[in-house]
């Protein structure tokens, strides 16, 4: 009789532990954007994985979960640290496959560093900047670097890179460089002056607009070689220059 009651116990306790399980495991497949564990975030749950939505934490060196609800955390979507005055270091997990790099981390003015793990297949990190996995693309860079050291691998600065880089006062580009793109300098307030290398072959609009102390731009290979989207005067590339750089201050243009 003794050892029934004990069976029946072990049977009670096991089918206790069953449902507790499932009753978990259904609420971690909701798609409620809180995560208890994770409570400074809101993440969009997908079917397989889920999107950092929003951080809403005040910590300034903020680690991006890997997992959450027991999903891969995979994206980092529009807006996510939008004007978050307080993080000065942002932790990519390995599971990161894609980033809003257009609007993540705008206003972020207090930005200092991104840190990816190494083994993520997309991104990379060095100095702090952000870059694609084999270093030829520079993504994003923290709004409050005050120099960077471009990696001769980089071939391309991607739209908006460097921009509201306030603190910034020169960049040096390496001969690598061919493409810099859409406003990838903008409202790069310090920068006073910036050599071009003659491996650059296409500079796209609004590449420096809004850099209102830069006053000086060094070229060195300008005749005849340069695309300017929404240029004004093929034949004229110092037209040209004066054009994209889009700016109210007197610029000199250096051969």
């Amino acid at each position: 009789m003794k050892k029934k009651r004990a069976t029946i116990v072990k049977i009670i306790i096991v089918l206790v532990l069953i449902l507790a399980a499932v009753s978990v495991y259904f609420y971690y497949s909701s798609n409620d954007q809180n995560d208890p564990f994770h409570p400074d975030f809101e993440f969009v749950i997908g079917n397989h994985y889920c999107m950092l939505y929003k951080y809403n934490g005040n910590k300034t060196d903020v680690v991006i979960p890997a997992r959450a609800r027991l999903r891969p955390v995979e994206e980092i979507g529009y807006l996510a640290f939008h004007s978050n005055k307080n993080v000065k270091s942002i932790t990519i997990p390995k599971s990161v496959l894609g980033i809003a790099l257009d609007s993540a981390f705008t206003g972020c003015e207090n930005l200092e560093k991104f840190v990816v793990n190494d083994k993520n297949p997309n991104f990379s990190s060095q100095d702090g900047v952000l870059y694609n996995k084999a270093k030829t693309l520079i993504a994003k860079v923290p709004q409050a670097k005050t120099e960077v050291t471009i990696p001769a691998s980089v071939t391309t600065i991607y739209e908006e890179a460097f921009i509201d880089c306030a603190n910034l006062t020169s960049i040096t580009l390496p001969n690598s460089v061919t493409t810099i793109n859409e406003r990838a300098f903008k409202d790069c307030t310090s920068l006073t002056s910036i050599t071009i290398p003659a491996s650059v072959t296409t500079i796209h609009a609004g590449a420096f607009a809004g850099c209102t102390s830069l006053t000086s731009v060094t070229f060195e290979n300008i005749d005849g070689w340069v695309t300017f989207s929404s240029a004004i005067d093929v034949s004229d590339p110092v037209k040209n220059v004066e054009f994209f750089l889009n700016q109210e201050s007197t610029i000199e243009v250096i051969r």
